[in-house]
């Protein structure tokens, strides 16, 4: 996961395996949920902003706020996070070689990921099969298994993507740091922004992920 919080633990689930066809087409489920959400006008988006915000239940202020102001004509990302404003160019990486501009770098990594996540699909260095259906809590899914090598700030994450067999959005996904280990979250309250589409609620059990004020300039 490109950022995690102590604490969090994995939801319990209740999870029935269907037995798996021998030829899973990635390839079509990889395009179908990219499709989906709006890969096509992600392509011609040239500014993206938005707020990525933790919250705890019961707690009046967010632990985190974070907002990201996105030039992908620019290739620059501007971030305001805990009282400071830094600018990178992403296509320079001594502007976020050390200092500020390092942190602002790791929170647009992993930030950004957990909004347009379904328009990594075909990132370098990531390695994505089909793991058949799966039923969790009575709901089937179809799903993609995930597992980044040698890439990112986290390389070895991997993943299950639970996607809804009918709208073909990423409803929920399991992360596995290690064999050991998985985290659970669902995906919800999805938006329509400039004809994408982003879940902008990421539940865990004493912790959750918000997206706000999401906007889009094409």
């Amino acid at each position: 996961m490109k950022w995690t919080l102590a604490g969090w633990s994995a939801l319990a689930l209740a999870i029935t395996i269907s037995p798996l066809r021998a030829d899973e087409n990635a390839d079509r489920l990889v395009r179908e949920v990219m499709d989906a959400h709006g890969f096509k006008a992600f392509q011609g988006t040239r500014k993206l902003e938005f707020s990525f915000v933790v919250e705890e239940p019961g707690k009046p202020a967010p632990l985190l706020e974070a907002r990201h102001i996105w030039d992908l004509a620019k290739q620059k990302a501007t971030v305001t996070w805990r009282g400071k404003t830094v600018t990178v160019s992403l296509q320079d990486p001594t502007t976020y070689a050390e200092g500020d501009g390092k942190a602002a770098y790791a929170r647009w990594v992993n930030d950004t990921y957990w909004l347009i996540a379904p328009f990594k699909l075909r990132d370098p260095g990531l390695t994505v099969t089909a793991g058949g259906r799966k039923t969790v809590d009575g709901t089937e899914y179809e799903t993609l298994e995930l597992s980044y090598q040698g890439v990112g700030l986290t390389p070895g994450d991997k993943y299950t993507w639970y996607i809804d067999p009918k709208s073909k959005l990423l409803v929920r996904w399991d992360y596995r740091p290690n064999a050991e280990k998985t985290v659970s979250s669902p995906r919800t309250d999805f938006v329509t922004v400039g004809g994408m589409k982003f879940s902008t609620r990421h539940p865990f059990t004493d912790k959750v992920i918000v997206f706000r004020d999401v906007k889009a300039e094409r």
